[in-house]
């Protein structure tokens, strides 16, 4: 492989490019725009065509104002009747301006189509600080990287855009390809010369405001970064640019007010601070009012050490060695590089390791699905130099050019082996392995929309992110608000639970004492598998 060859690089990375855009499918078809792993990922779908549809993130929905508010799944919240976004606006925003000019077909491929294009992207940034060999084969690994590509495959999730718009900000800052662009048409430009030198700036800026749009959350440890490598900067080449370039991030971050304040009434609330009414009670947990806003989670030190070490060294611990080989060889050449990596491994170390997160019903499993990677896929792509690093080095020691070449592509095979084997084979939650549910959900979903009126109310577990929003969905069963609301919903409209199924035991304590006391019994219709549909009546 000769990486002086530009012809060379192409042809791997169009062959790693239609391999990773394959792999991606397994979970597209499965889901068929329809069904989604997560509830995360249901409301991003279901809150990007409606903007698409009406230029809006509110849904009017009647039935919740005879309720207070109470039938909404996961991630989404209620107010005063109106279905809002329960995360951050960004995704929905961008897809959904896709989804109006591209058509919904083109939901599930913007984020993997996103990644290759980040790709070449990270390539052109990382020549600036290392050589040319060591961009190309990072370029390679930041697509296969089992964080990327896992999170691609789910591309509804917020954090693969927010890092490739992060990315995009840095290329177009450091490379200025706009300039070199519009360099090749100068004697056309008339006017917009003036601009040729600094539109880069401003569009770096502007990335960055929407990458802030898309997780508003991470605005600290951006902010920090930007600020050091401003202070570099104004030593290096004065204010001018950065000017330019904070005037870019203010107008990249005018959509994150404008549609905060038109869809929560408030220009810094998101719909994680959203004051709703939960249970008829005013909801107190506000960020915004919190006094420990900078760490929402708390601080643990050793639930971060844990964390980090299962999440962060030992999930991927092929590449953690390989990084802990690179990461001196790179601090020889970029001390600050090095540093910025320290400070923003421990940073997100402590603020989402302090936190205990559990995606997986089986709260002993370490998996790719758990939230910690996705949390710190900004660690792990700013680690991948170090990976090239090392593999560089490593095929170096190969005293002739043919054991140097062996040496470099056994070690890339390798890499690429465990990635694919950890991201599409290894425990329950590997793209196979979703891809399988995916496809019994879709099959569920159908027969019980089937079994069910389409104006029911199905009280669920987890099934919330299976029914709506075809169906209003009420979560969870096991809860007295729940149950106390019950009897006023089959009085209204018809009333369904769907979720593990009970044993005969069970099923006789809710008909005869706990359902009773309610004026209210249960019955089942079908069984899904370890899950089955009943109807609760008066």
């Amino acid at each position: 492989m000769d990486y002086k060859t530009p012809r060379s690089f192409w042809i791997v990375f169009i062959v790693v490019s239609t391999i990773f855009l394959v792999g991606t499918f397994i979970v597209s078809v499965a889901g068929a725009v329809d069904v989604f792993v997560s509830p995360d990922e249901t409301a991003n779908a279901f809150f990007a065509r409606q903007f698409s549809n009406t230029g809006l993130f509110s849904v009017s929905d009647p039935l919740n104002g005879e309720f207070a508010d109470a039938l909404h799944p996961r991630s989404v919240v209620v107010r005063s009747a109106m279905l809002l976004p329960g995360s951050f606006l960004g995704l929905p925003f961008f897809y959904g301006a896709m989804s109006f000019i591209f058509g919904d077909w083109i939901l599930l491929l913007l984020t993997p189509l996103l990644a290759i294009f980040t790709a070449l992207a990270l390539r052109r940034v990382l020549a600036v600080f290392f050589s040319q060999k060591v961009s190309d084969i990072s370029a390679i690994l930041f697509l296969i990287h089992p964080a990327v590509w896992y999170y691609s495959a789910r591309g509804m999730m917020h954090n693969v855009l927010f890092v490739c718009l992060l990315i995009f900000g840095a290329h177009f800052f450091f490379c200025r390809p706009l300039f070199y662009h519009l360099k090749r048409c100068e004697n056309r430009l008339g006017r917009l010369r003036p601009f040729q030198k600094t539109i880069d700036v401003y569009a770096s800026g502007i990335l960055i405001g929407f990458s802030l749009f898309v997780r508003a959350s991470e605005v600290y440890w951006v902010a920090v970064i930007i600020i050091l490598l401003a202070l570099i900067h104004l030593q290096k080449k004065g204010g001018k640019e950065l000017l330019r370039f904070f005037i870019g991030v203010v107008i990249g971050l005018l959509p994150f007010f404008f549609f905060n304040f038109a869809t929560y009434g408030h220009p810094l609330i998101t719909g994680y601070s959203v004051p709703v009414l939960t249970d008829g009670l005013i909801a107190q947990e506000q960020i915004t009012q919190s006094p420990s806003f900078l760490f929402p989670f708390g601080v643990s030190e050793r639930a971060a050490i844990k964390h980090v070490s299962d999440y962060g060294v030992i999930l991927f611990w092929w590449l953690s060695v390989l990084a802990l080989i690179g990461l001196p060889l790179v601090f020889v050449r970029q001390k600050l590089y090095v540093i910025l990596f320290i400070i923003l491994s421990i940073w997100l170390g402590l603020w989402y390791g302090s936190w205990i997160l559990f995606d997986n019903p089986d709260t002993t499993q370490i998996t790719i699905a758990n939230s910690y990677v996705r949390y710190w896929l900004p660690i792990f792509i700013l680690s991948i130099p170090f990976v090239s690093e090392a593999i560089v080095w490593i095929s170096s020691r190969g005293q002739t050019k043919f054991a140097r070449t062996v040496f470099l592509i056994s070690l890339i095979i390798f890499v690429a082996g465990l990635n694919v084997r950890i991201v599409f084979f290894e425990g329950q939650d590997s793209l196979t392995r979703v891809a399988d549910i995916l496809r019994e959900s879709r099959q569920t979903k159908k027969e019980v929309l089937a079994l069910t009126h389409p104006d029911s109310v199905i009280v669920v577990d987890r099934g919330d992110k299976l029914f709506f929003p075809e169906r209003h969905v009420r979560y969870p069963l096991r809860s007295e608000a729940t149950y106390a609301l019950m009897p006023k919903i089959a009085e209204k409209t018809p009333l369904y639970y769907f979720g593990i199924t009970f044993p005969q035991s069970d099923l006789d304590y809710l008909n005869q004492t706990k359902l009773k006391g309610f004026g209210l019994q249960i019955q089942i219709i079908k069984t899904f598998g370890e899950e089955s549909l009943y109807l609760i009546y008066p």
